[in-house]
């Protein structure tokens, strides 16, 4: 701190601050290797091709009939109001596409994809996102609604992993739900089908919208921290060397595992640190260090799938928070001043400021009159930007 002292000290500081249904994943996630979201643009959106959604027919319009499926950017006023009007896909993406399904009159596959670079011998996450389009209290009591399952098999038909979402419950407004699931790929497996099936009869509902479909490598837990401390973010004052040692706890999950860190400056693009191959990391941050925000995660995969970012995975990120040096204040008054008289407080510098001083005196704004002056307004008054 430093202080000016007439009538008053100058003072500054450095001064530092959807729902999910799914057995998913519970450890460390990799960055998606898979993102299917059926891309953006005017409606509608182009056909699926005929592998992928089996017998159900594309319509090019809105409110498809049952076994039929659309790629649209939103939808509305189908079937006199008794679906829900959605107007953005999960996202949020401008003009991004989802698919809406009316389940045909017979349960089955809607919806089969082969998924293909994935590691052998490595678990994975799938997950996607669901709305019930039907409204609450349409159709009454012989409303239908969606209850899908989601198969993982191999190539050749055998099963991985499977999962029911339920019944999917409709809703006074839209609502995205998540589902999915875990699985291993075998040894020598690199690639996988997903079936995503629907169990429930056609009728009045069954209809649904579905987007962001992901496959994610999944780890063991990983839980960052600075050695000595618990916490996930350091400030740094600029001017001020610092080397905070950046560390990632592991669950047992991997027999041989490889490490790297990575950076990302202001939330660009995450970069490999030379040389930063072990659990844990001392990060340089030199006197002259840009005034910024720095992350840093720790890359994770077995020693036998190193190199391929499908089978690796990232703990949370740690940050650490440089802080620009505080504004150089040029503070003055107008005095000496007399019992009586007043006198002015003047900064500049900054744009906002806030004055303290004697007998709780408290103020704010580049310029302060005092006055009539007391004895008992005598003392030092300071100001902070």
């Amino acid at each position: 701190m430093a202080y000016r002292n007439l009538f008053w000290t100058f003072l500054f500081c450095c001064a530092a601050v959807f729902s999910t249904h799914a057995q998913i994943c519970t450890g460390a996630l990799g960055d998606p290797i898979v993102n299917i979201t059926f891309g953006a643009g005017a409606n509608p959106g182009p056909a699926l091709s005929s592998s992928v959604v089996g017998g159900y027919q594309y319509l090019s319009g809105d409110c498809p009939g049952d076994g039929f499926y659309s790629i649209r950017n939103n939808t509305a006023g189908c079937f006199g109001g008794t679906w829900h009007n959605v107007t953005t896909d999960h996202t949020g993406e401008t003009n991004g596409y989802f698919m809406l399904v009316n389940a045909s009159a017979s349960p089955g596959v809607f919806y089969k994809d082969t998924i293909r670079g994935l590691c052998s011998g490595t678990t994975y996450e799938f997950s996607a996102w669901v709305l019930n389009v039907l409204k609450s209290g349409s159709c009454g009591s012989s409303a239908v609604q969606p209850n899908l399952t989601f198969r993982i098999e191999t190539v050749t038909g055998t099963l991985l992993q499977s999962s029911t979402t339920g019944t999917i419950n409709p809703s006074a407004s839209p609502q995205w739900q998540q589902y999915g699931l875990s699985f291993t790929t075998p040894p020598t497996v690199g690639e996988v089908v997903l079936r995503i099936v629907n169990t429930a009869p056609g009728g009045c509902g069954n209809d649904l919208i579905l987007d962001d479909i992901t496959f994610r490598a999944c780890g063991p837990i990983m839980t960052p921290g600075f050695v000595g401390s618990a916490a996930t973010t350091q400030t740094v004052c600029f001017g001020q060397a610092a080397a905070p040692q950046l560390t990632v706890a592991l669950s047992s999950g991997y027999n041989n595992p490889r490490f790297q860190w990575q950076r990302s400056v202001n939330n660009g693009a995450w970069t490999e640190i030379p040389g930063a191959t072990t659990q844990t990391y001392t990060a340089p941050f030199p006197a002259g260090t840009a005034a910024g925000t720095y992350r840093f995660r720790l890359m994770v995969a077995e020693s036998a799938n190193w190199g391929s970012a499908n089978c690796t995975v990232a703990s949370q990120p740690l940050t650490v928070f440089v802080i620009d040096r505080p504004p150089a204040l040029a503070a003055s008054n107008s005095g000496p001043a007399c019992a009586g008289s007043s006198l002015q407080l003047s900064v500049t510098g900054a744009s906002t400021y806030a004055w303290t001083g004697p007998g709780g005196f408290a103020a704010t704004g580049a310029a302060v009159q005092l006055g009539p002056l007391t004895a008992s307004m005598a003392g030092t008054y300071n100001v902070r930007a």
